[in-house]
Formats: C-alpha cells, structure tokens, sequence
C-alpha cells in the first residue's frame, strides 16, 4: 500500500466535493477527461463567502451572522482591524471583546452573534 498526499489545498465555499483521480500511467499528462477514478468525497465545513458586507453602528447592540456549512455552537468569531490578516491576530487585538464567544442563536447553516 501507498499513500498519496496533496497539501496545501485550499477551498473556500464549504460544501461536499468529489476527489478524481488520474494515474501517473497517464504519461504525467492529464487531460480532463483522464481523471475518471472518483478517489474520496471531501466535505469542506465552515463559513460561506460573504459577498455583501454587514453594518453595525458604533454603540449600538447588533447581530452578526454567518452562513455555512457544518457551523457549531462551539464556534467563535473575532472582529479585527481590516489592516490585519485572519489569523494573524490575537484575541486581545479584537475591535471589540463583546463578540468573542459563542454563537449566540443558530444551527447548522447559520450562526448568529449579538443582539
């Protein structure tokens, strides 16, 4: 047996994907049509894109919400300067301690914090 390893993948919508797979008999050469082995399906779980952004008014109790997939009570979120990278940042960093914790009301494929 042999494994195979491909690290550093990386996918940003959360959903259920299938792995295909094409063998180094190929010449090394895959086309498209040359992965036809379905090899693993890959759940990826977490938040989706947010495409329109969210406002909140300084001093003013509001919610956040992500949507997803797979989202959890144990979940948190930190709100951070937008010159610094997620992940990057320390808790102490946050923009604001109040929406550090967890989720406040939600399920699976949605989680909201705050108000």
């Amino acid at each position: 047996d042999y494994l195979d390893r491909w690290r550093d993948v990386r996918i940003d919508v959360p959903g259920t994907y299938k792995v295909c797979w094409c063998g180094s008999k190929a010449g090394g050469l895959c086309g498209d049509t040359d992965f036809v082995v379905q090899a693993a399906t890959l759940q990826v779980w977490g938040p989706l894109p947010e495409e329109q952004p969210q406002t909140c008014i300084t001093g003013v109790v509001c919610t956040i919400k992500i949507r997803g997939t797979g989202l959890h009570d144990k979940d948190r979120i930190l709100v951070i300067p937008p010159h610094r990278a997620c992940g990057e940042s320390s808790m102490s960093g946050g923009v604001e301690r109040g929406v550090v914790g967890p989720r406040t009301s939600g399920e699976d494929q949605e989680s909201r914090w705050g108000g």
